[in-house]
């Protein structure tokens, strides 16, 4: 693929109550893959010292980009859901929040 990608974002700190917006674009060529996360609160293999960021998405629209997915497994993405500790907690313990909101302007070829 090749394309430009841009995106705004908006990030709080919640131990100063300080807040700012960003803006970001970038162009890239190359072969696109997925990352996914091991889980760090759920399995506990976060520190004490390490910075965690949340990144908050609408559900219906991360549903929707799993479904793209080759192989993708409805009864798995099930049960890791049910693995996960509920969102309101990760937010509480996270330093940072970005929203996501999926509407970058990468374009494939």
């Amino acid at each position: 693929y090749a394309g430009f990608g841009g995106g705004i974002g908006n990030w709080k700190n919640k131990e100063t109550d300080s807040s700012q917006t960003l803006l970001f674009a970038a162009g890239n060529i190359g072969i696109e893959f997925d990352l996914d996360i091991p889980l760090l609160m759920e399995n506990k293999i976060n520190k004490k010292k390490d910075v965690l960021v949340f990144i908050e998405a609408d559900k219906k629209e991360i549903k929707k980009r799993l479904k793209k997915r080759i192989g993708f497994n409805e009864k798995l993405v099930k049960k890791f859901q049910k693995l996960q500790l509920p969102v309101a907690f990760k937010k509480k313990k996270s330093n940072f929040i970005i929203k996501n909101n999926f509407y970058g302007l990468l374009k494939r070829i």
